[in-house]
């Protein structure tokens, strides 16, 4: 179904919105700003000149994924308008129209009670639109009308970003799945921002030697240590292709970074295979060795090249570990470096990480 993406609750302004005609010229009573879900104020809502073809504009500020529009009328019975067009726009100049929809309220409310029926109207699709366009097409002598937008606002750290939000932290993105928003953490300072942060350990204080089902949907503190979730990375970006940058620090204290053109993980059935090239950056390529291999912990071990039971190498923490790998980046915190369970990148320990991911533009 989707959002409400800001006309009643305000995010849209005023100055977002535009209209055919006003009735009798009278902004104050019948403007486009009461045409807002659940205004009161004024008449109950935007009227027109009281004309077919009467059209209603929402500039929703930039792109979005838009799913349909609610609709409303005035508290006084049969004030509503009964037919509608709405048209899409990316620029506000080329349109596309969805068929023809019928608002028809069946039932009005006398003046001074504010239980107005929402009539909502999904499109069959997903459209991808900024401008918004209800043409009045049918309606009785007297008509009003209060809408809302829906859709959805962000689907990733990235949407965020581009929509003006360039302090790092704590946001709602989008599931594929859900109307349920996701909190993650998104990186708006490193590599032209916009990243969503997969994992990261900067102590001791969390430990990452945990079971199959924990690293499937996530733990820790997404304002400090934490691993997001393969199942959550999946839920906000399916099949989609990522770039994915990890950013470390050495126990010299000195920083490096690797950073891979082309990543994305496989489904549950899958054990959450790695696909991985296109390396660069000043750390070594760490997690080419691992690419194919699916995800293992120390209880469920899905790696073919992994002797079990172990002796020099032993899986702590899960990881894309093809054998003993080249890289462990949940490992214990200055664990021992001789049996492969230390937090390790090329044979580096390591004492901060931050792997994060952005869709491939």
């Amino acid at each position: 179904m989707g959002y409400p993406l800001g006309m009643e609750n305000g995010l849209i302004e005023d100055a977002q919105l535009s209209v055919s005609s006003i009735r009798e010229n009278n902004e104050e009573q019948y403007g486009p700003q009461l045409g807002r879900l659940n205004n009161f104020n004024g008449y109950g809502g935007w009227r027109g000149s009281q004309e077919k073809g009467d059209w209603f504009q929402v500039d929703i500020g930039t792109l979005r994924w838009v799913t349909g529009v609610q609709t409303q009328g005035r508290y006084k019975s049969w004030e509503a308008v009964k037919l509608m067009r709405v048209g899409l726009s990316s620029d506000g100049s080329v349109w596309e129209e969805v068929p023809e929809v019928g608002c028809f309220l069946s039932m009005g409310y006398p003046i001074g009670q504010r239980g107005d029926p929402i009539v909502t109207t999904l499109f069959t699709r997903l459209r991808r639109a900024r401008f918004v366009k209800i043409t009045v097409l049918e309606t009785p002598v007297n008509w009003c009308l209060r809408i809302e937008i829906l859709g959805f606002r962000d689907r990733d750290c990235s949407d965020i970003y581009q929509n003006g939000f360039e302090t790092s932290g704590v946001y709602d993105v989008r599931a594929l799945d859900s109307e349920q928003p996701i909190q993650v953490y998104c990186d708006m300072n490193t590599d032209g921002g916009g990243w969503m942060v997969l994992q990261r350990r900067s102590n001791d204080n969390t430990d990452f030697d945990l079971p199959w089902d924990v690293y499937a949907y996530g733990f820790g503190d997404l304002g400090g240590n934490h691993w997001l979730g393969l199942e959550r990375v999946r839920r906000i970006f399916g099949n989609r292709t990522l770039q994915l940058r990890i950013d470390m620090e050495d126990d010299n204290g000195d920083t490096i970074y690797a950073k891979y053109s082309s990543f994305s993980i496989g489904t549950a059935d899958d054990f959450y295979q790695l696909t991985v090239f296109g390396y660069s950056g000043d750390a070594g390529d760490g997690l080419s060795h691992s690419n194919g291999s699916p995800f293992s912990t120390a209880e469920r071990v899905n790696d073919p090249n992994m002797d079990i039971p172990c002796d020099s190498c032993c899986p702590s923490g899960g990881w894309w570990y093809n054998g003993c790998g080249q890289s462990n980046l949940n490992g214990v915190y200055h664990g021992d470096t001789q049996d492969g369970q230390a937090l390790l990148w090329n044979d580096i320990v390591i004492t901060f990480v931050e792997m994060k991911v952005k869709p491939i533009e």
